[in-house]
Formats: C-alpha cells, structure tokens, sequence
C-alpha cells in the first residue's frame, strides 16, 4: 500500500485547481481528443458488428448452445460461417483465436442479437473510459482533467478498442481499479479485479508477479482464486477440449508471434522486425536483407529477457525517497515492459500506457518538474498515432526498421523518463553483482533458443518440400493475411475459397484467371468446380440458413439451388450430391427446376466434406458418431449403383477430412488431424493402405489432385500465422500415380 502520510486523496502537493492557462489548455486537448473518439471510434462503432467484436460474440454463442468451441481454433471457415448465421456481415478479421474464457465475457450479450449485443458493447467502453479516468485518477492522485486528457490521448488505439469491439478498456478499467483497491487496503478485492482479466489477456499476470515479490499474500491467493473460478466456469460451459487445443496448438505459436502474420509490421514487436531481416519466406517475406535465420532467434529472444532483466535491475536497485513514488515507478514499469517484450504489439494494447504515463507524470508533477512531465505526455500521444503506416512503404531492406517506429518511440519514452528520474533516485547496492549475473542469463537464453531454433530449421529442412504455387494476380501481392481455403480442380482449372484479412468477405477464385464470383453482401464457401470447369457450386448462408449456388460461368452471379452443404458434382453440370440435415441427397438439375432425392439417412453420425469419384460410380465422405467410446471420425464409401456404405477409416479422436479422388479412382486424398497437427495422406484402394504425403508443423488440409500437372495441390499455414494458409503443391509420388 502507499504510506508516506498522505490521505487518500490529493497529495498535498498536487493541486485541486488547475491554473487558468493550463486548465483550458487541457480543455481544448480534452474536447480536441473527444471530438476525435466520438466520429472516428463511438459512432461509426454503432450498428456495426464488424471487428473482433464478432468473435467474442460468436464464440459465446457457440457456448450458449453447446456447440464445440475447439473446432473454431482448427477450422476458420467453419467459424466463419458460423458468424454468417449470428448475422455478422462484412466482417473484419476473421477468427483470432483467443483464450477459450473470452467467450465467457460476451455470454451475457448472447440473450440479444448480434447488432444490439455490439450496441450495448459500444455503450459498456463508454462507461469504462470513465471507469479507467476516474480510477487512474484517484491512484496517482492527480486533477482528473489531465488524466483524461492523457486517456484519451490515446487516440488510435481508443479508436480501435471501439471499431474492432475489443476488451482492452475493461482490461485497463480492472487492472487500475485493482491497483486502486489495493491502495484503500481492500486485497482480497484488489487480488479479483488484478486477476479476472488474465484467462483472457495474459497481462495481469505481471501485476501478480509483482504483488508476490512485494509479499501481499492475501492478494496473490485471491488472484489465484480467480484465475481458478474463472477457467472452471469456462471448463465447466465449454467442456476441457478448447482449453486442450488452446494451449498445445494456439499458445506455442502466440508466444512466438506467429498468429496472423508473423511478418507484419502492423503487429509491431521486436519477433516481427527480427523476421523481416533475417528471415525468408517465399508468400510473406521473400526479399530479406540477409537470410540468416540464428540472428532472428538470438536478438528476438535476447531483446525479449534484455528487456525483461533490465525491469528486474530497475525494481531491485531503484529506490526513491517517497514509498508512493517508488510504488507508482513500479507499477508504471510493468505495462511499459509488457508492450516493448510484446510477441504481438496492437494499437489497442497502449491504453494500458496510460497507467505508466500518468504513474509517471504524476512523480514529476511532486516534484514540480512540469517540463518533462508535459514531455512524457506529449511523447505518449505521439506513440499513439499512426505514424509507422506512413513509413511502412519505406521498410524494405536494411531500412526496415523504419517501419517499426512505434517500438522505437517506447525505447524514447523509457530513456526520457530514465534521464528525469534519475537525480530523484538512489541505487541501491546489492551483495552480488547483479548486472553481470542478468546479463550471463539474457546471453545464456539467447543461445539457448539459437540452438532450439536451428534445431527446429533442420528438421523443417527434413520436411516434405512441398512449394508455395505463385498466383500472379494484383489481388495476391497486398496487405498482409491472405486466407485462401478449400481449392478444387475441374478438368484444367483451379478454384478456391478466398478472403483477404482487412476486408473478411470470401469470394471465389481461379489461379488462371482472378476472381469467379462478383462483390456480394454474402460470403461462399467450398467451391465444387464441375469437369466442364465453367460450372461452379458452392455454400453460402442466408438468413442463418445453410444454402448451394451454382454459377455456370466465371462473372456470373450465382444463384439459388438447394438448401444444404458440401456440395459435390456426381455428373458434370448436371447432377450433384449434398447434405441437408442428416440426409445425403442427390439434386438433379433440369430445365426450370432441380430435382432432389435422398440418398441415405444418418441419424446417429454427422456428415460432412462429401467428394464424388470422376466417374461418378462412388461417394467418399466424412461422418463423425460421438458415443460412449468417444468422438470416431470415419472416412467412408457410399456405392451408387449397389447402395452399399462400407468403412475405409476410422480414428478416434483423431480429425478426418477433406477427401479428394485421384483421376484413375485408385487413391483417395485426405487430411488427418493427429496430435495436434493436419497432414495430407493418400488411401490406396487396392492394398488398402495408407501413406504420408506432408510433413511439417503447419496445418495442411484440402488437398486435390491435379492431373494436368501431376501434382497435388494443398493448403496450408506454414511459415505464416495459425490458419493463414495458402495454396502448396507436391509431385505426384509415382507410385500414387500408377496406384501402389
């Protein structure tokens, strides 16, 4: 707790009443920031369900209605379309995969529809920026009026908090809140608001830590508590599965950097400059100053506990003459150290510079330094506006760094508060020499994870060598995020499911020739390109409704066929097959009308990924029977002309998909999820077999067979974020193709 004699309150030398110059000062810069807010970030977030805001929403109505949340971390389109039925339109963003308690946060937001829950999200971050002001206000013991000022300040980041629906307003909002409780001697309460958050954003685990050292037990324990109610609760409506995909198959690559692009200069962090420089990547970074993959992992990661040892050092050696000064320095390191050290650094993530940048202002302020307290305010705006978006056309080559100046800017910031503290400090001496012994262990972990890294590249160096297809089309050579998904082949051509990161509407594709479908106010999915390579069906949802469209040449807009899913050509043009429930059926297209008949009923299993062989003798499909024994995914075999269905595969718990003839019927593609990691295998009909075709830490799924080339196209995410895929290809092993 604070305890240098002051009341709760204002310090005795922190007036309540601001001069006349300087208070309207602070009023123009108030109203100038709120103007700003209101028609960039409040109103254009009304009515407007786009952002990450739909996938918090989205995931918690999954939990409502106890549908299988881990499936959206493994399946993006999926997730995508199940944003479609929650009436989530033109999204933004697609699925980040988040921790799986995120959900619970929007589950009382469920209870309304998509536009009013967003609405009512909106309205909540208004409330909470008063929440954080009042808060930052009363635990720095300032005039409110700069606080505010320096809140909204934020500028950028506050804007998105409100475009994208994100969380961290309620973040900054419990975390001052808490670190205000603590002050008023309320731990137990204190330890809650510091904890509630952490299942969610990791951040508050700093402050824990923190409070441990200081020996505040009662309120690690009530943290502790928290943490434990709140991830039972999750367990408890989502089941444990989530947390399982969570944290073998969603954290490891979070922690490295690699969710959306690794290579982004957007995601500003010390990983991503790293990568640019000394990283190659033939679809995200294909120019490099200089390859050289040990620098990437020596600097990212001495950068990281650098920065990370020099906290440490700060909070054993530092020491000012006033235990409220010493305290506000402390808690104003740890949200400066999270955003430098941060795999991932976004806009929204600075409102929680407001609790360094008031911490500090305030020290200068006791002592009746105004100049470089105004500097550190000026500077923290300056961090917040969009300035490395500008310089990002310059980032190229050994200039990268350009790009990053919002990383640069924190380095400023923590110089400039080091130089005016440091005459209103003494360091004091310790029993060993703590500076060599930090910087022996930032070098020891440095190597270390030089050593992890090439271990990890040699074995990559071991992998399938399957190649990145180039598509030479303007649309694939922007932006940063490209999603492309479940390609197909008709007789010459190829087709896929795309959408691009910025602008989440998926729309189909040809690599010969660009986009299929016109712009639509609807999304398609799972394109079935018949042999006549003209004749396109596709899934789309309408009104919450899972329907089939069919276009019959490229720049046509599709339309209305059937309601259903999976569709798959049995007859070029003119007949196909579909799910509808837990029906397969079989549509017959005539002159004015279509035709439907079911093939079988599934009442025990679900049915997914249908794939008819190119004579249309046969039917592969995916069915998954969750019972007694578990959750049995099964590669299957319908015979048209004798009605038998017969088992090719089964597995348990471990994920089918995704099954693609080859031209002569003899092999069956498909993708196997297994230990946390999809691969591309081949089922061989005559010895009834299965082979390994990829090998390799990214997810690889959809695979098709191109007989034209030989090849075997598949998408996947390797070298790029979670589910970021795109389109790789691999030469037909000659024994596929003569069907050994």
């Amino acid at each position: 707790m604070f305890s240098d004699g002051h009341l709760p309150g204002f310090c005795v030398n922190s007036p309540k009443v601001l001069k006349a110059p300087f208070n309207w000062l602070l009023w123009g810069i108030l109203f100038f920031f709120a103007l700003i807010l209101i028609k960039f970030g409040v109103l254009p977030s009304f009515n407007n369900t786009r952002g990450d805001f739909a996938n918090y929403y989205t995931a918690a109505c999954l939990v409502k209605k106890g549908a299988p949340l881990a499936r959206a971390y493994q399946d993006f389109t999926w997730f995508q379309m199940e944003m479609d039925r929650h009436g989530i339109v033109h999204q933004v963003g697609g699925f980040i995969p988040h921790p799986p308690p995120t959900a619970m946060v929007f589950l009382p937001l469920t209870f309304f529809d998509a536009v009013t829950a967003k609405n009512l999200w909106t309205a909540f971050n208004v409330l909470s920026i008063i929440v954080c002001i009042f808060g930052l206000t009363r635990l720095a013991q300032l005039h409110w009026l700069p606080v505010a000022a320096i809140f909204l300040g934020t500028g950028f980041g506050l804007i998105n908090n409100f475009l994208f629906g994100q969380m961290y307003l309620l973040l900054t909002a419990t975390i001052v809140l808490g670190l205000w409780a603590h002050r008023r001697g309320y731990d137990v309460l204190a330890g809650i608001l510091l904890a509630l958050m952490i299942p969610m954003k990791y951040f508050g685990i700093l402050f824990i830590a923190y409070f441990a050292w200081k020996r505040q037990w009662r309120l690690v324990c009530s943290a502790l508590a928290t943490i434990f109610l709140v991830v039972g609760f999750t367990a408890f409506m989502a089941g444990f599965e989530p947390f399982h995909v969570f944290v073998t198959e969603v954290f490891p690559r979070h922690f490295r950097g690699e969710i959306q692009d690794p290579f982004a200069i957007l995601f500003q962090s010390w990983a991503s400059l790293f990568r640019r420089l000394f990283v190659y990547n033939a679809t995200l970074n294909p120019a490099p100053p200089l390859h050289f993959p040990p620098a990437f992992f020596f600097l990212s990661s001495a950068a990281f506990w650098g920065f990370a040892a020099l906290v440490l050092w700060l909070f054993v050696r530092v020491r000012f003459k006033s235990q409220n000064h010493q305290i506000l320095f402390e808690i104003g390191l740890l949200p400066l150290l999270f955003l430098i050290v941060s795999p991932s650094g976004t806009t929204y993530h600075f409102l929680l510079l407001t609790i360094t940048t008031t911490a500090f202002i305030k020290i200068l302020i006791d002592q009746q330094r105004h100049l470089p307290a105004a500097a550190l305010a000026v500077l923290f705006i300056v961090i917040n506006l969009p300035h490395y978006i500008r310089l990002m056309p310059y980032a190229q080559g050994w200039l990268t760094p350009l790009g990053y100046s919002r990383l640069w800017l924190l380095l400023i910031f923590a110089a400039l508060a080091w130089r005016y503290f440091r005459p209103l400090i003494t360091l004091q001496s310790t029993k060993i020499i703590l500076e060599k012994y930090l910087a022996f262990a930032v070098l020891l972990l440095a190597s270390l994870s030089v050593v992890a890294g090439v271990r990890a590249s040699r074995t990559a160096e071991k992998d399938d060598g399957a190649t990145w297809l180039r598509i030479d089309d303007p649309e694939f050579k922007r932006h940063q995020g490209l999603l492309m998904k479940n390609p197909d082949i008709g007789a010459k051509r190829v087709v896929f499911s795309y959408c691009e990161f910025w602008n989440e509407q998926y729309t189909i594709f040809s690599t010969d020739s660009g986009r299929w479908t016109p712009p639509a106010r609807r999304n398609y999915y799972h394109p079935d390109l018949a042999p006549d390579d003209s004749s396109l069906l596709m899934q789309t949802v309408v009104n919450g409704r899972d329907e089939i469209w069919l276009s019959r040449s490229q720049g046509q807009e599709p339309k209305f066929a059937v309601a259903g899913a999976f569709p798959s050509w049995k007859e070029s043009g003119r007949n196909f097959v579909y799910v509808e429930g837990n029906a397969i059926k079989l549509a017959a297209i005539e002159a004015k009308q279509i035709k439907t008949v079911t093939l079988m009923e599934v009442d025990d299993q679900t049915v997914f990924d249908l794939a008819c062989s190119p004579q249309g003798n046969f039917l592969a499909y995916c069915a998954l029977a969750n019972d007694s024994a578990g959750k049995r995914f099964q590669l299957r075999l319908y015979d048209f002309n004798n009605g038998n269905d017969e088992i090719l595969i089964e597995a348990l718990d471990s994920h089918l998909e995704q099954p693609a003839w080859s031209p002569d019927e003899k092999n069956l593609l498909f993708a196997r999820r297994e230990r946390g990691n999809r691969e591309v295998y081949a089922f061989n009909f005559a010895t009834r077999k299965v082979h390994q075709l990829t090998q390799h830490r990214g997810e690889d799924t959809s695979p098709v067979w191109d007989a034209v080339n030989k090849r075997i196209l598949f998408t996947s995410d390797r070298g790029r974020g979670l589910e970021f895929s795109a389109i790789f290809w691999l030469p037909a092993s000659q024994a596929l193709v003569n069907g050994e």
